[in-house]
C-alpha cells in the first residue's frame, strides 16, 4: 500500500470484534478479540493498537482514564 497509511476495517459483534488492517508497509494483519473484556474498554481501540504495536515493535502506553475523558 502506497502513501505510508494503515486501513483499518472493524467488524464488531456480541462475542468477538475483528480489526482487519492493511499495513504501509503491505502487510495485512488481523486481530480478534472479546467484545467485552474488563481488560480493556474498547475492543476496536485495543486491537488498533495492538496492531500499530505489532507493525512498530513498540509498546504504546495506555492511559484509558484519558480517553474517558474524550
Amino acid at each position: 500500500m502506497a502513501g505510508g497509511k494503515f486501513r483499518f476495517a472493524i467488524d464488531r459483534g456480541g462475542t468477538f470484534t475483528d480489526v482487519y488492517s492493511e499495513c504501509p508497509n503491505g502487510e495485512v494483519k488481523v486481530m480478534k478479540l472479546l467484545s467485552v473484556d474488563p481488560a480493556y474498554p474498547d475492543a476496536p481501540r485495543e486491537g488498533i493498537r495492538r496492531i500499530l504495536e505489532q507493525v512498530y515493535k513498540t509498546l504504546f502506553v495506555t492511559n484509558y482514564q484519558y480517553f474517558k475523558n474524550i
